[in-house]
C-alpha cells in the first residue's frame, strides 16, 4: 500500500491523555506558578487560581467537590443594538441567576474549627481588594467564615494547609 498523508495514522499523545487522567502539572503550569512564566500572560490571576486548584486537589482528593470556583469576573462580549447602545447579553441573564460583583473567587465549603468554610481572593500585586469585595470580607467575617486575599502560590499552599489542619 502505498503511504500517503491521508492514510498515515497519528501516533497518539499519551502525555495529554495521562496528564489529563492523573492532573499532573506541566512545566509550563509550574512556571506559572512560580510566577517565572516567560510568555506574558492576560490573565494571571487565573494561571494562579488553576494551579491552586490542581494543588488543592492534588492533596485533598477527598475534598475536590467542595472547591467551588465562583465565576464573576469573566470577560464577555459586547454587542452593539440597532440604536448603537452597547450592550452584554449574557450579563442580564447572570444576573438573573445570581451573579454579585464583589463576590470572592473562590470558596472552600468544609466547615474547619469555629469557621463555616474558608473564602479566597486571588489577586496579582500591585492589584488591591475592590471596594465592594472589602465589604464581602467584612460581611463574611461577621458570618463566621475564614478568609483570605491570595497574592502567590506559596501563600496559598500555607493557607489551605493551615485551614485543612484546623481541628
Amino acid at each position: 500500500m502505498k503511504q500517503t498523508f491521508k492514510n498515515i495514522k497519528k501516533p497518539l499523545d499519551f502525555s495529554k491523555a495521562v496528564r489529563k487522567k492523573a492532573d499532573i502539572m506541566t512545566s509550563a503550569e509550574y512556571k506559572v506558578m512560580k510566577g517565572k512564566s516567560p510568555i506574558k500572560r492576560k490573565s494571571p490571576e487565573s494561571d494562579m487560581q488553576q494551579c491552586c486548584m490542581r494543588y488543592f486537589n492534588s492533596k485533598y482528593p477527598e475534598f475536590k467537590p467542595y472547591f467551588i470556583a465562583i465565576p464573576n469576573a469573566q470577560k464577555r462580549e459586547i454587542k452593539t443594538d440597532k440604536k448603537g447602545r452597547k450592550y452584554v447579553p449574557s450579563a442580564n441573564k447572570q444576573i438573573a441567576e445570581g451573579m454579585k460583583a464583589g463576590v470572592w473567587d473562590i470558596f472552600i465549603a468544609i466547615p474547619k474549627g469555629k469557621n463555616h468554610g474558608l473564602w479566597l481572593e486571588m489577586k496579582i500585586k500591585p492589584n488591591k481588594l475592590s471596594p465592594l469585595q472589602q465589604q464581602f470580607y467584612t460581611d463574611i467575617r461577621k458570618m463566621d467564615y475564614a478568609c483570605e486575599v491570595i497574592f502567590s502560590f506559596e501563600q496559598f499552599k500555607t493557607c489551605i494547609d493551615w485551614y485543612m489542619n484546623l481541628k
